[in-house]
């Protein structure tokens, strides 16, 4: 097993600036083609599970989840107005009629 010591902020910059000068830019099939790979590899997501889940979570605050949502790049709110019920609808959109 081959283990990378940890990187200060300067060499993860470098590194990610020499790996993203070795890909080649990806053309709008070739794009399509590795996001649906991607997609093939993520399991179905249990609703009930990630809810579950959701409340375990050190963001729940009062009994609410707490998540944070980007508004605009480099922005983000902190909102408790999503709702076990929504995240359920989110995650199974045929089981909820959508």
């Amino acid at each position: 097993e081959t283990r990378i010591p940890p990187l200060n902020a300067d060499e993860m910059v470098n590194a990610l600036t020499a790996l993203e000068t070795r890909i080649p830019p990806l053309n709008a099939d070739e794009m399509v083609n590795a996001l649906t790979a991607l997609e093939t590899r993520i399991p179905p997501l249990n609703a009930d599970e990630m809810v579950n889940a959701l409340t375990a979570d050190k963001k729940v605050k009062d009994g609410k989840v707490r998540f944070i949502l980007p508004t605009a790049i480099g922005q983000v709110t902190i909102s408790d107005r999503v709702t076990p019920t929504l995240v359920r609808e989110v995650l199974s959109p045929t089981e909820s009629g959508q």
